[in-house]
C-alpha cells in the first residue's frame, strides 16, 4: 500500500482485497495521488472494515468513487469532495443516516446505495442533492419509510428501489420530484406495488401520476419478470397485471436473442415472399447496409428457407471475396434459378455476373448483398428489382441481444447498468459489434466492477487487441480500406480527438 503513493501521475485506481490494517498506509498513499479522478476500493470480504478515516487531504479532482465493504462510519472528508459526480457504496452497514453527509455534495449526479444503512427511515431533506439525476436504493433490510421533503433532489430523473422487504409504501413526498421520468420498483412487497394501480384501495396513483414510466419486477428462476404499470386503466381486483415487456434494466430474453438472430423475422418474410411470388421475369433484390448489420445472416436465412428451396430448381451462392470463375458457374443454369451474390463491392463485379447470366432465366431471382449503393441501384435498374436497406437494430432489441449474450439470458445487474449502457451505446445497434463485445464481457467477473470499467475505458484498444473481437475488426476494416484516400486521412486525423471534443478548424487544418 505504501508504494502506491509513488504513482503520482495516476488518474484511476482500483484496489481489491483490502483489510482493515491496510487503512493507514492506504490513506497515506491516496493523499499523494493528487491527480486521481476515479477510485474503487473493495474489502477482502463483506464483513471486513475499510478504514479510510486517516485520509487528511483527499484528491481534489476525484469524480468517481466506489467503496465495497463495511464502513465503521462514512469518512469525515467525504462531504469535501466538490468534484465528485458519481458515488457507489456497497455493504457499508452504517448505523447513522448516510444522507446527512452526502446531501451537500455540490456536483453529485449519480448515487447508488446497496446494503448501506441499518436504520428504519431515510429522509431526503429540502435543498439537498441539488444536482442528483440518478438514485438507486437496494437491500435496505430494515427500511420502513422514505421521506422526500419539498425542494429535495430537484433534478432527479431516475429512481430505482429494490429488495427493501419492509418498505410497503411509496416514498412520502414522491410527488415533489417533478422532474422524475422513470420509477423502477424491483423485488418489493406486493402491498406497495398494488398501490400504483389507479382505482386500487388506498392507491398512491395521484402521487406518481406525473411520472411517464413506472416499472415493477420480480426475479424468477429464469430471469426477471418485468411489468410496465398501466396507470390509465382501472384494474379488476387488487393484483397488478400491467403489460409484460422488456426493460432497459432487466429484459426477458427469448430464444431469438440467445442464438443471435434478432430483428430478421419480418424482413425474412418479406424477402421470401418477393422471391417466390410476382412476375416470371428475372428480378434482383439488393440488400444494402454497412458492415456488421447482418446482411449475409439475413440472406442466408432466406436462402435456407424450405419454401425457397422448394420453389427454385437451382440455388447458388457466390462470395466475391473469393469467388470461382463466374461464367463457368453460371453456364449450365436454367430457369427457376436463385443466385446469391454476397459481399459485392463494385459495379464491375455485377457486370461480370450480368453478362454471364443465361438468356432463358425465366422466373429467376438474384439477391445481392453490398455495402455500396452503386451496385445495388445499378442492378435494380437493369432488372426489375428492389433495394432493401438494412438499418441498425432498434434500442430495445439491441439491449435484449446485448444482455442475452453478456449475461447468458439473464438481466443486467444494477451495479453494472451504467457501465454496460455506455459500452452498449458504442455498438450503435450493430449486431456484429453487440455480439463481439458481449463475448468479451461474458468472461468478466460480475462482482468485479473494475474489470468492466477497464473495458469501458478502452473499448477501442479491446477491438484491436482482444482475440474475441478479431472478427469485428476483420468485417469493419474493409469499409475503411474502401474509402477514398482523402477521407481515410480525414478519419485518421479525427480519431486523434476524444469523442465529443470540440475541434477548432485551424488546429485540424494544421495536422
Amino acid at each position: 500500500m505504501r508504494e502506491l503513493g509513488m504513482l503520482t501521475q495516476l488518474d484511476r485506481l482500483a484496489i481489491l482485497k483490502v483489510k482493515k490494517e491496510d487503512g493507514r498506509d492506504l490513506c497515506s498513499s491516496i493523499s499523494k495521488l493528487t491527480r486521481l479522478q476515479s477510485i474503487s476500493i473493495a474489502s477482502v470480504d463483506e464483513d471486513e472494515i475499510i478504514d479510510l478515516q486517516h485520509l487528511s487531504s483527499p484528491p481534489p479532482f476525484l469524480e468517481r468513487m466506489y467503496l465495497y465493504g463495511r464502513l465503521g462510519a462514512l469518512p469525515k472528508w467525504l462531504p469535501s469532495l466538490s468534484s465528485l459526480t458519481k458515488l457507489l457504496l456497497r455493504c457499508s452497514c452504517l448505523k447513522d443516516d448516510p444522507l446527512v453527509s452526502l446531501e451537500n455534495l455540490p456536483n453529485l449526479v449519480h448515487l447508488e446505495l446497496r446494503q448501506v444503512y441499518e436504520g428504519s427511515s431515510l429522509c431526503f431533506r429540502a435543498k439537498g442533492f441539488k444536482k442528483l439525476n440518478i438514485l438507486r436504493l437496494d437491500l435496505f433490510d430494515k427500511l420502513r419509510c422514505i421521506e422526500v421533503e419539498k425542494g429535495a433532489m430537484p433534478f432527479l430523473q431516475k429512481l430505482a428501489i429494490r429488495r427493501c422487504k419492509l418498505l410497503e409504501n411509496l416514498p412520502s413526498g414522491v410527488e415533489n420530484l417533478t422532474k422524475l421520468k422513470v420509477l423502477k420498483i424491483f423485488d418489493m412487497p406486493d402491498k406497495l406495488v398494488k398501490k400504483l394501480v389507479q382505482g386500487a384501495q388506498d392507491d398512491d396513483y395521484h402521487k406518481v401520476a406525473h411520472i411517464p414510466e413506472i416499472r415493477c419486477g420480480y426475479q424468477r428462476d429464469q430471469g426477471w419478470d418485468i411489468q410496465l404499470i398501466d396507470r390509465s386503466v382501472q384494474r379488476d381486483g387488487a393484483t397488478t397485471q400491467g403489460t409484460s415487456m422488456g426493460s432497459n434494466e432487466f429484459p426477458p430474453c427469448g430464444s431469438e436473442y440467445k442464438n443471435g438472430l434478432v430483428g430478421i423475422e419480418e424482413p425474412k418474410k418479406q424477402l421470401v415472399s418477393r422471391l417466390i411470388e410476382g412476375t416470371s421475369r428475372p428480378q434482383v433484390i439488393s440488400v444494402v447496409g454497412m458492415g456488421g448489420l447482418g446482411k449475409t445472416t439475413l440472406v442466408n436465412e432466406v436462402y435456407e428457407h424450405p419454401e425457397v428451396k422448394k420453389h427454385f430448381m437451382v440455388c447458388a451462392w457466390i462470395t466475391f471475396s473469393g469467388s470461382p470463375n463466374i461464367g463457368e458457374l453460371l453456364q449450365n443454369m436454367r430457369s427457376k434459378v436463385l443466385l446469391v451474390l454476397d459481399d459485392t463491392w463494385r459495379i464491375d463485379e455485377w457486370d461480370a455476373v450480368k453478362h454471364a447470366l443465361p438468356n432463358n432465366m425465366c422466373g429467376g431471382r438474384i439477391i445481392i448483398t453490398t455495402r455500396n449503393y452503386d451496385p445495388a441501384c445499378t442492378s435494380c435498374r437493369e432488372f426489375e428489382g428492389k433495394v432493401y436497406k438494412m438499418e441498425p437494430l432498434p434500442v430495445e432489441q439491441s439491449w435484449k441481444l446485448f444482455c442475452a449474450k453478456t449475461f447468458h439470458g439473464s438481466s443486467c445487474p444494477s451495479h453494472l447498468e451504467e457501465t454496460c449502457e455506455f459500452i452498449f451505446r458504442k455498438c450503435e445497434g450493430l449486431p456484429l459489434a453487440i455480439v463481439a463485445i458481449s463475448g468479451v464481457l461474458a468472461t468478466k467477473n460480475k462482482h468485479r466492477i473494475d474489470e468492466w470499467e477497464l473495458v469501458r475505458r478502452s473499448v477501442g484498444t479491446e477491438i484491436d487487441c482482444n482475440d474475441k473481437l478479431k472478427n469485428l475488426n476483420r468485417v469493419l476494416s474493409p469499409s475503411f480500406n474502401d474509402l477514398p484516400y482523402y477521407l481515410k486521412s480525414c478519419l485518421s486525423h479525427l480519431s486523434l480527438f476524444p469523442e465529443g471534443c470540440p475541434l477548432k478548424r485551424k488546429r485540424l487544418i494544421r495536422l
